[in-house]
């Protein structure tokens, strides 16, 4: 594997967590009241959600010049295991037995992947 494609793979693992955050400002947003159904949809959360969803596009997309397309998937999976910390840490949600389990089958996934 070349350091561009390593370059690559971390890229894709720093898009897999940008993803898991934006679905926090996603929901944080969706948790909020808000005084017009206008207001909603276009409040400061959900268009940096978006930008940030945007950007990640774009990093894959020139991450993919140096990885084969199998590892979108592959990598991109690791937002599922992003996201239980980081709606742990916001929303105070307890890991479930089912959340731990699914987790860890991505991480193992993920390690039997290349081989």
């Amino acid at each position: 594997m070349t350091a561009l494609a390593v370059a690559g793979g971390g890229m894709m693992v720093l898009t897999a967590f940008l993803s898991a955050l934006a679905q926090v400002w996603l929901k944080e947003s969706a948790l909020t009241a808000h005084s017009s159904r206008r207001a909603e949809f276009l409040n400061p959360r959900v268009l940096a959600a978006y930008a940030l969803l945007s950007l990640t596009l774009a990093l894959n997309a020139w991450a993919l010049r140096w990885l084969d397309f199998k590892w979108l998937a592959a990598l991109g999976s690791l937002s599922y295991v992003f996201i239980l910390p980081l709606a742990r840490r916001r929303f105070g949600e307890t890991l479930t037995p089912a959340q731990t389990l699914g987790a860890g089958l991505v991480l193992l996934g993920l390690g039997l992947f290349p081989l």
